[in-house]
């Protein structure tokens, strides 16, 4: 899966103890069942999705991967910074049994890597009433966000039944001119900060698609 920030890490400490040590608090309660259960830090439930900025999409599943062309439309009356031009990363979601979200999203920075400059997440900018078009293929079995404290990974179903496309973004107006999202190498999609973009994050999903 792509590295969703445009910086390189330059230093890890205590990969495994750290991963043991998150996993401490609940290990004894769950060993004998599924083992340490790493929850998302961006959450997919009825209280996340926006009912202001909508995804509408076309899934094409096979046993191999999922094909996802989409269309975000902002009806918010605001102008956004959607997360965009990257690969997706599963996390749960909640709203289904067994339900996965793939996601394009903001997640929070990392406390334990020296980073060579701030982590940053490509964005596009959607006006009032515009909208965005993509897609993405995603492989089967989908891959976690892995990218926690500790190398750890997102616990997501081992078997899910349903997938779903869910997009960040943040109000543009909201995001101060120092933060604002800034060009990139050769990239035509300029950049914003983590740190800046996941306490502001809003979450856009499409429905639930079924998965055989």
């Amino acid at each position: 899966m792509p590295d969703t920030s445009t910086p390189t890490a330059v230093a890890r400490r205590s990969r495994g103890l750290l991963a043991l040590r998150w996993c401490a608090p609940v290990l004894a309660a769950t060993l004998a069942l599924t083992g340490c259960t790493v929850a998302s830090p961006v959450t997919v439930d009825q209280s996340t999705i926006s009912t202001d900025v909508l995804i509408s999409a076309t899934m094409a599943v096979s046993e191999a991967s999922v094909k996802i062309d989409y269309t975000l439309t902002n009806q918010s009356g605001v102008d956004l910074w959607v997360v965009h031009h990257q690969g997706a990363s599963a996390i749960p979601d909640q709203t289904r049994s067994n339900g996965v979200a793939l996601s394009l999203a903001f997640f929070p920075v990392r406390g334990d890597v020296n980073y060579v400059r701030p982590p940053a997440t490509f964005v596009a900018p959607v006006a009032a009433s515009g909208s965005l078009t993509g897609s993405l293929t995603a492989s089967r079995p989908f891959q976690p966000y892995a990218d926690l404290p500790g190398d750890r990974k997102v616990s997501v179903p081992s078997h899910p039944t349903s997938v779903r496309l869910c997009i960040g973004y943040v109000i543009a107006a909201e995001v101060s001119p120092v933060s604002a999202p800034k060009p990139v190498g050769e990239s035509k999609y300029p950049a914003l900060n983590d740190a800046v973009g996941f306490p502001l994050q809003h979450l856009a999903c499409s429905a639930p698609t079924p998965l055989s």
